[in-house]
């Protein structure tokens, strides 16, 4: 896996990311990450609620050679609420 600053991609997400809550490291995991012939690394995020992958909670960040963020996507849940081992999910329009 490539080294790269977590810390500050996750700065990025809560700074520039429509979220109804904070990402917090706990709350995600890298999946993976590669970094282009163009130098520009692309980093795959996964959605964790206790310990539990959420289905289609990903995000992915674009980082160029010199650390700045080129683009982020994501398809986080909010209000993600764990309920018996199981996920709650509300329901996306």
């Amino acid at each position: 896996m490539l080294r790269i600053n977590l810390i500050y991609v996750f700065e990025f997400l809560n700074r520039h990311v429509a979220l109804h809550s904070k990402v917090a490291p706990a709350s995600v995991h890298v999946a993976s990450s590669h970094k282009s012939h163009n130098g520009v690394t692309h980093v795959y995020l996964q959605q964790v609620v206790n310990g539990v992958e959420v289905v289609n909670g990903v995000a992915n960040v674009n980082i160029d050679s010199n650390g700045k963020v080129l683009s982020v996507g994501n398809s986080f849940f909010k209000n993600v609420a764990p309920v018996a081992g199981r996920l709650i999910l509300p329901v996306r329009n």
